[in-house]
């Protein structure tokens, strides 16, 4: 822990470029920093909501600049990960050699909703060739999963990847033996394994269960404002080769700096904004790292929920490919503080956090699970879902249900503001 921190101190006063991925000891991760104004607003609007217990206006947004889903996807689409699986192999062998040590230990990789924890262990087990295995169905879980766990124990002494550990238990009075038979046995085993696991459901598990004397936990490194910058410039194909610039809306200032595009891109100018000034950047990129908690995949769908086209968009011309009306232009991204992002609704009530934090708890769950998990009626979980889903906070993907990336630092700032257990991340 020392060592992390010791050489993070020392990166900066040589003031070299950290890398955009690190993964370090659970107990080295720090959210950036929040701004004072933005604390100030957000108790500003949850006042005035449940002043006026009216729901929070969801469709704001001027959807005539907003852009279209193609072009969206182009200038900032989803990572692969594959960087922060060669982050997080650096990171494991360099720990305590846990993995090609024998006899093996687990390694635990802890990671918050939205930061691709799945996702890299999975790429991590495909280059190194370690089985991934999938986790038990919730019927089995309930039932205590015995066969479950016998055929992982019983199988080929190979290393096994299992990416989602909040798979295996349900907040139930019969959802927690699986889990008391799995941690013993990965304590006494000598098969080497990685295990991954959401944060909200490692916090559950220490609490309950204790499960953080498994193994030491890394975890992904906050984003900071600067590296937002360098991830969205490198997300953006042709950004440093000027095709694209990034500026705030109202004052024009850029977003990201590229070796180009002071100078280099002409004139354009948003409708009333003074000239630009140029090299000084916004601050936005610093406010959303502090909004999203430094999580990339909850930053990455805010900064696309701020990008807008500039008033040139209809000389683009209604056929034009996104592509082509996309080339060398200014997008806008809509100021920080005009950004309307999903809040809590000031008519929120019991029922709509128990089943906001049952979501979190087991990063996302099925309606016909969740009716067995929180004490509301039945029929009325669908409500509060479509509730919860009018407000933008809660989406089904794929089946189940989970808080959206949009609306996760309202749910968790909530959640926290009323005393029920989060995460440390």
């Amino acid at each position: 822990m020392r060592a992390h921190a010791m050489n993070r101190a020392s990166d900066r006063a040589k003031g070299e470029t950290q890398p955009l991925w690190r993964y370090v000891p659970l107990g080295d991760h720090h959210l950036p920093p929040e701004a004072v104004q933005d604390t100030a607003r957000h108790w500003t609007v949850q006042f005035w909501s449940r002043l006026r217990g009216k729901e929070e206006s969801s469709g704001s947004v001027d959807e005539l600049e907003a852009l279209p889903p193609e072009a969206s996807e182009r200038i900032a689409p989803s990572p692969d990960w594959r960087d922060a699986a060669r982050a997080l192999d650096g990171a494991l062998a360099e720990s305590n050699g846990v993995i090609s040590t024998a006899p093996a230990r687990p390694a635990v990789v802890v990671g918050p909703p939205y930061s691709g924890t799945t996702q890299v262990l999975v790429l991590w087990a495909e280059a190194r060739g370690w089985t991934v295995k999938t986790g038990p169905s919730p019927k089995e879980v309930l039932a205590g999963g015995e066969r479950w766990l016998e055929g992982l124990a019983s199988g080929p002494l190979e290393p096994f990847v299992l990416p989602r550990l909040e798979r295996c238990f349900l907040r139930h009075h019969h959802g927690l033996s699986l889990m008391r038979g799995l941690v013993d046995w990965l304590l006494a085993s000598e098969r080497a394994c990685l295990i991954g696991c959401d944060s909200w459901a490692w916090a559950y598990l220490s609490t309950a269960l204790g499960i953080d004397r498994l193994a030491p936990v890394l975890t992904l490194e906050a984003f900071d404002g600067e590296r937002l910058a360098r991830w969205f410039a490198q997300l953006s194909p042709g950004f440093d080769q000027g095709g694209l610039e990034f500026r705030e809306r109202k004052s024009g200032r850029p977003i990201l700096r590229s070796a180009v595009s002071d100078g280099a891109l002409g004139s354009e100018n948003a409708p009333g904004a003074p000239r630009r000034e140029q090299g000084e950047l916004s601050d936005f990129l610093e406010r959303l790292a502090a909004r999203s908690r430094g999580i990339p995949g909850v930053a990455l769908a805010i900064w696309r929920h701020a990008l807008r086209l500039g008033p040139d968009r209809e000389q683009a011309g209604p056929n034009r490919s996104a592509e082509a009306s996309l080339g060398r232009r200014t997008v806008w991204v809509e100021p920080w503080a005009e950004l309307e992002l999903p809040e809590i609704p000031g008519s929120v009530c019991r029922s709509d956090i128990l089943v906001l934090h049952a979501l979190l708890l087991h990063n996302g769950l099925e309606s016909e699970r969740l009716r067995d998990l929180v004490p509301v009626y039945g029929p009325d979980v669908f409500e509060v879902l479509r509730r919860l889903e009018a407000a933008r906070l809660v989406a089904s993907i794929d089946g189940r249900w989970r808080v959206t990336a949009l609306g996760y630092p309202a749910v968790r700032r909530c959640l926290a503001s009323e005393g029920y257990l989060v995460d440390s991340l």
